[in-house]
């Protein structure tokens, strides 16, 4: 098999002694399609990744849905594609060979590349619509942001995230394939895009790969910006695995890069990135430092949620250093502009503090919570992680905890 793979026109020589070989058997099938089907069976072979459906397809083709839909079943009936799942396909591998040579014979490489940058705007336009679900509230720089985009595949932000989740694979192929082809204007993006996904699942391969390959696309675009902000997530991926050291020499390089941009936004990003790393080194000083600069910034630019997320850390160092009233402050103080804001999630865990620095404050000791967990199903349908639950203890509950439940409900 190694020798195939390095020879231009390897399905040829692959046959058993006096039988076709596998190149003549995929040929009769294919010969035996409509056109149509043939031109289906060539650019799906150019699919990024291993499994495709047919709303990617249609994009690639641009043609109804229906109509590639009707094609595809005729390539299934012809066993050149498999169907691995409801409206999922995929090739076998020497399959996809076959149709790669055949587009590589009777399509131009316009054609192809034409098709190709299409199933990968797909993509990354389909990705940039559920991440505009999964986080609403989040600033971002490209250019697919602003536009309409329709998010009726989407009934929930949970769908939007299912579907990243069930097209991982792809998207990130659909990434490195950008990569490879030196589309550099969308690798960067799907970095972006996909920073909900990450967040969500914390799968930190991916994650790093992929923003390794991403800042190069940003700086052969000269975007210092997109560079910047690409810097800061794969700084906050280092220091979720521990890995401070890197997570400040990416930061570090971000935050010249915002000034060198001039983009106060980023440079805000990039010091409060930092302050997470000086935090995970266990230097609380100069994490309160980075956080406090971080928070002025964002204050000086008007933007609430970044100066309320700043509070919430700033409160959780002021607990590590022994002050829990002053924490508590901040903790309100996050907690009501996030209720302001409608953000659940965050106003959820600046709730989460609020009974350490009271706990903390009237006893002088280390702070602990007043409660104790003791989790029960509590109604709803489906699996028993997805359904409300409650804490047994009620009556001794503190008001923020009564609220983050009824969050938690929502």
């Amino acid at each position: 098999m190694a020798d195939l793979r390095s020879r231009p026109h390897r399905l040829t020589a692959l046959s058993v002694a006096g039988e076709p070989s596998v190149a003549t058997v995929f040929d009769l099938s294919y010969d035996s399609l409509p056109e149509s089907a043939g031109r289906l069976y060539r650019i799906a072979a150019l699919h990024p990744g291993p499994q495709f459906g047919i709303p990617v397809l249609a994009a690639a083709l641009d043609q109804p849905y229906d109509d590639v839909e009707a094609a595809v079943d005729l390539l299934a009936e012809a066993h050149l594609v498999a169907e691995l799942d409801e409206a999922r396909f995929g090739f076998h591998d020497l399959v996809r060979l076959h149709a790669r040579e055949r587009a590589e014979q009777d399509d131009e490489p316009d054609d192809r590349d034409l098709s190709a940058r299409r199933m990968t705007e797909w993509y990354l336009d389909t990705a940039v619509s559920a991440d505009l679900l999964v986080h609403p509230l989040r600033h971002r720089l490209g250019p697919r942001y602003p536009g309409d985009h329709d998010r009726s595949a989407f009934g929930t932000d949970a769908q939007a995230l299912a579907w990243l989740d069930t097209e991982r694979d792809n998207l990130i192929a659909a990434a490195l394939d950008a990569d490879w082809r030196g589309w550099d204007d969308l690798v960067w993006q799907f970095c972006e895009a996909l920073w909900g996904l990450f967040l969500h699942t914390r799968r930190y391969d991916g994650w790093i790969v992929l923003h390794r390959v991403g800042i190069a696309a940003a700086q052969r675009c000269a975007d210092q910006r997109a560079e910047a902000e690409l810097r800061a997530q794969l700084g906050f991926a280092y220091a979720k695995l521990g890995r401070f050291a890197d997570a400040i020499e990416e930061n570090t390089a971000g935050l010249a890069l915002a000034e060198a941009s001039g983009d106060d936004r980023a440079r805000a990003t990039a010091l409060s990135q930092l302050g997470r790393a000086a935090r995970g080194n266990g230097d609380l000083v100069a994490a309160m430092g980075y956080y406090s600069a971080a928070r002025d910034l964002r204050r000086d630019l008007g933007l609430r949620r970044g100066v309320a997320l700043c509070g919430r850390r700033i409160g959780e160092v002021l607990l590590a250093l022994g002050r829990p009233g002053e924490a508590a402050a901040e903790f309100r103080s996050a907690e009501s502009i996030m209720a302001d804001l409608g953000d659940h999630t965050q106003r959820a865990r600046s709730l989460m503090f609020w009974p350490r620095p009271i706990s903390a404050s009237a006893t002088g000791q280390r702070p602990r919570p007043r409660w104790t967990p003791a989790w029960t199903p509590c109604g709803g349908s489906g699996p028993t992680t997805t359904r409300r639950r409650y804490w047994s203890n009620s009556a001794s509950w503190p008001s923020p905890m009564a609220t983050l439940l009824a969050l938690a409900g929502t």
